[in-house]
């Protein structure tokens, strides 16, 4: 009986520390906006250069098994003036680098653009593995 209660208390504690880290993690509506923005505007810059437009639609929090953020995105191709669109996600498990996008601090300008690189240096290795 005190082994079941043990592990119940265990099991308790990791979810009540899972939903924690969810909430620590949760981009708000404008956050989440701003994201979107930021990675439709690149794409006219770098990913939207060939076959596919790449349009950014939503970001979601996951926390199973890890916390990690997901990335939607559609990829629209024209064939014969018939334009077809695939679903696709990219999913970012480093949480951290994706909040320091979103709260980026002033006067740390060098920090931001390593930040910003890294970020789409994930999200250009996704786009080309989900693209091929």
């Amino acid at each position: 009986m005190f082994k079941k209660l043990s592990l119940l208390v265990v099991s308790v504690m990791i979810s009540l520390q899972v939903q924690a880290q969810i909430s620590d993690f949760q981009l708000s509506k404008s956050e989440e906006d701003q994201l979107l923005t930021s990675l439709n505007n690149i794409c006219g810059d770098i990913w939207c250069e060939g076959d596919y437009e790449l349009n950014f639609t939503s970001i979601e929090l996951v926390a199973k098994p890890v916390v990690y953020y997901k990335f939607n995105f559609t990829a629209s191709q024209y064939i014969n003036d018939h334009e077809t669109a695939q679903f696709f996600a990219c999913e970012i498990q480093d949480v951290e680098l994706v909040q320091k996008l979103v709260h980026k601090k002033p006067h740390h300008e060098e920090e931001t653009e390593l930040n910003n690189l890294a970020f789409y240096n994930m999200i250009d290795e996704c786009i080309n593995i989900k693209l091929k």
